[in-house]
């Protein structure tokens, strides 16, 4: 009889049952939306677009239940509203990133992930 393995194995036990009743006890969490902006549907110009929205100055898109709805102007990622872009070789460096179309002071391109 292995008794050392068979109380590492009773101890691991428990401690899996602990594991998963901590588990089933947290609440889910849901961070509030901390846009507050509004948009002016008289004349459907969009908001968040600057650093009054809480979200954009912060480099975040708003979400889901944001207050400006479709007129939410911090949605690019979501809407699939990027430049067109094309890579090339750059030789030794290896592979660029080129930009098909004019771009503007303050526009965005696309989200850099890497």
């Amino acid at each position: 009889n292995n008794e050392p393995h068979s109380s590492s194995n009773a101890l691991l036990s428990h401690i899996s049952q602990i594991s998963q009743l901590e588990r089933a006890q947290r609440p889910k969490y849901k961070r509030p939306e901390p846009c507050f902006c509004e948009p002016d549907i008289d004349t459907e110009s969009k908001c968040c677009i600057d650093e009054t929205c809480a979200l954009y100055a912060c480099q975040e898109e708003c979400g889901t239940s944001c207050p400006g709805g479709p007129l939410c102007g911090n949605k690019r990622i979501q809407r699939k509203e990027w430049k067109r872009l094309s890579v090339f070789d750059a030789g030794l460096k290896g592979r660029g990133l080129m930009v098909q179309e004019p771009v503007y002071k303050g526009e965005f391109i696309i989200e850099y992930v890497g």
